[in-house]
């Protein structure tokens, strides 16, 4: 079964200017973007991944780089640790 989704992207902060290719530099989430796939980690494994304030904000952003670049292809969220 093939689903179709739509992203009203009007709340997202579209602060990511240079992201072909490599990392976004942020602080609990690492992105990356290569071939047409983004990939988002989660980067807090002491923690087990918990979201915090900063976390949601570096997640809106990175997935406002998504939504927007019709090159993305696919979305891979993952988490770093155990």
């Amino acid at each position: 079964m093939i689903h179709n989704y739509q992203f009203n992207a009007s709340f997202c902060i579209l602060s990511i200017t240079n992201y072909q290719g490599r990392s976004m530099g942020f602080n609990t989430i690492e992105f990356d973007i290569s071939e047409g796939v983004a990939t988002l980690t989660l980067n807090r494994p002491k923690a087990l991944n918990s979201f915090t304030i900063e976390m949601h904000g570096e997640v809106r952003e990175a997935m406002a780089r998504v939504i927007e670049d019709a090159s993305i292809r696919c979305l891979v969220i993952t988490g770093a640790g155990r």
